[in-house]
């Protein structure tokens, strides 16, 4: 038989709206809560048993908060996946893994894996310069979205191209003139979510 703790402790890497609506599910299941967040205001440390203030891309308030917990999960895919990687290195459990967070931080290859398991994405390719994302643009067509590879998330990121006119200010949107790295994706129509 498994057995399990009285009061299983659920760390959650992030202190935002994510982490107080899992804290708010973990509680009506019996878990104490420890949330690790950069300031202790956070939406969720209401909610927490324990509330932990550090940076979490470090690895001493990391390894404090597996020293808390049975489980850590993260509200967000913005942790150093490495130092996930060296929690579960130290025997820690990780969920989801450092290798699945390493995989969703770049939306490319996110993308490239959901393609591989079968579901369908729409059409797209990689775009390091203004002269590929017009290749794009001549691949693809137009409209098409213009998205940084990482650190995007609800439309931030993200740039849409109607027209060609459009192409040179979309560029700098998602920080191609910066060098992020970007990709270019077919518009998709949908009439829902």
């Amino acid at each position: 038989p498994i057995t399990t703790p009285l009061h299983p402790r659920l760390g959650i890497i992030g202190g935002g709206q994510l982490a107080r609506m899992t804290a708010m599910s973990a509680l009506q299941l019996g878990c104490d809560v420890i949330v690790l967040e950069k300031n202790r205001f956070s939406p969720a440390a209401t909610l927490a048993t324990h509330s932990l203030v550090g940076d979490w891309n470090q690895l001493e308030p990391l390894l404090e908060l597996a020293s808390r917990s049975d489980v850590i999960t993260l509200e967000n895919e913005f942790v150093d996946a490495g130092l996930l990687g060296l929690l579960e290195e130290s025997g820690y459990t990780v969920l989801p893994d450092s290798r699945t967070v390493a995989l969703v931080q770049d939306k490319f290859h996110q993308k490239q894996a959901l393609q591989f398991a079968g579901l369908a994405i729409p059409a797209m390719r990689e775009v390091s310069t203004p002269e590929e994302l017009d290749e794009a643009i001549c691949e693809l067509g137009l409209p098409l979205v213009l998205k940084a590879r990482r650190n995007a998330y609800d439309g931030k990121g993200n740039a849409s191209i109607r027209t060609r006119d459009e192409a040179a200010s979309a560029w700098e949107k998602p920080g191609g003139h910066l060098g992020n790295p970007l990709y270019a994706e077919a518009f998709c129509d949908f009439t829902t979510e």
